[in-house]
């Protein structure tokens, strides 16, 4: 299984969350309006596999060598 692209979905009110994942990489890609019963927004953020420092680093690899190996 090959990641090309991660996606995450948080509240627009829940700014420390939106914050976070911006600042690991994430990019803001989509709003949905009046998505939850109170009216709030949900806000779609992704980031592609070139973007991701875990899934390009030396020791996800050696994770994902190990696990092929099972």
């Amino acid at each position: 299984l090959i990641v090309t692209k991660i996606v995450g979905q948080v509240r627009s009110s829940n700014s420390a969350a939106l914050e976070i994942d911006k600042h690991f990489g994430f990019e803001h890609e989509a709003r949905i309006t009046d998505f939850y019963d109170n009216g709030d927004s949900l806000e779609v953020l992704t980031m592609t596999r070139s973007q991701c420092m875990i899934l390009n680093s030396p020791l996800w690899a050696k994770v994902v060598d190990r696990v092929a190996r099972i």
